[in-house]
């Protein structure tokens, strides 16, 4: 199950998923045309969630004509609690998607052939959030405590099985619903969320920044890798050019909205989001601080890391979340991320070194 990602999410209608199958042929092309007169080449991408600041860069793509510009027609179709983006990607009922890294190496363990072709993020965003009253510093705190989780982020059970704690008798595990009331009620002892959303919504509920404990999991050294686009082995092996495509107009998409949060905030409220554009604003800007400047290790946004990809890898399989090793080398397709890279160019900032986020609240 994975998390509500956004306060007070609706679809509309006219986003409902079409399962309907993929080209079979290599880069099929439509009817469509981009400004150049070339017929631009049908995909879908479908949200591994609901529109919102983790996905406002394909946004941003589709809406200022990036994918276009590179001879794609990309249909986005939303997410949602019942779209298993994975599944949809693996049937061919979609062509790209973008989801954690931990989502991609479960489903591949059940049977999918999943291949990367960048990695979004390396800085982690899932957060446990606690009342500095309760004084629960580090996972030595948390026996006896009742914990809201997200049961897709492994993080949680490899900083137990790291503590010597057991998940069935040493912590009160609650499925956390769709927002924070259960904590901001009491009912809770720690909450999960994410620093760009649920976070927000403590504050937004009345409890100041100054009143939390913000636990990260990089503390622990326990984080796994999140946000990564992601396609078919197959269909990347017969369309690595319309992949390549994909990848260098969503990283052109990510770079805007780096330089423009105010304006990619907006974008969500057009694909069936009904968060108020205050707090989408401030949410773009907090997935913004954890995707720029692009982590050390990647050098530029969307490089894959091997060691840190087998890192994730490892916590997964020491907690029994997968039962087999990946082979990273196989899963990474960096010839299409280069070929990407090789598309934009000088012209698009990849590193963000400069980045300067935006002074605002939730």
């Amino acid at each position: 199950m994975k998390s509500s990602r956004y306060l007070g999410v609706a679809l509309a209608g006219a986003l409902a998923f079409s399962a309907a199958s993929a080209c079979s042929s290599d880069d099929d092309s439509s009817d469509g045309a981009s400004s150049s007169g070339a017929k631009l080449t049908d995909v879908k991408m479908v949200l591994s969630w609901l529109p919102g600041a983790d996905n406002v860069g394909f946004l941003a793509a589709k809406e200022l004509g990036y994918y276009s510009d590179l001879g794609l027609n990309v249909d986005i179709q939303a997410g949602g609690p019942d779209v298993n983006a994975e599944q949809l990607v693996g049937s061919g009922a979609a062509q790209f998607s973008a989801d954690a890294f931990t989502n991609v190496l479960t489903a591949n363990d059940a049977g999918t052939k999943l291949v990367s072709l960048a990695q979004l993020t390396e800085h982690s965003a899932i957060r446990l959030v606690s009342r500095k009253e309760d004084n629960i510093t580090s996972p030595d705190d948390w026996k006896g405590k009742k914990i809201g989780i997200f049961s897709s982020v492994n993080s949680f059970y490899a900083s137990l099985a790291k503590h010597g704690l057991d998940q069935d008798t040493d912590v009160n595990l609650v499925e956390q619903g769709a927002d924070m009331s259960a904590f901001l009620s009491g009912e809770l002892d720690m909450a999960s969320g994410y620093s760009y959303n649920e976070v927000g919504q403590v504050i937004a509920g009345g409890v100041p920044a100054s009143d939390l404990n913000v636990y990260s999991y990089e503390d622990d050294d326990t984080a796994t890798l999140e946000m990564q686009i992601f396609a078919d082995s197959d269909y990347t092996a017969k369309n690595p050019d319309t992949a390549a495509a994909f990848v260098a107009a969503s990283l052109k998409g990510w770079a805007y909205c780096r330089d423009n949060a105010d304006e990619c905030a907006k974008l969500p409220g057009k694909y069936g989001s009904v968060t108020p554009v205050d707090f989408m604003t401030w949410s773009v800007n907090e997935y913004n601080k954890v995707l720029w400047p692009a982590a050390a290790s990647q050098g530029e946004m969307g490089v894959m890391n091997a060691d840190r990809f087998e890192a994730t890898a490892k916590i997964l399989l020491d907690n029994d979340v997968i039962r087999t090793a990946p082979d990273v080398s196989s899963l990474i397709r960096s010839d299409v991320y280069d070929a990407a890279v090789g598309l934009l160019g000088s012209d698009v900032d990849l590193k963000g070194s400069s980045y300067t986020p935006l002074d605002v609240e939730p």
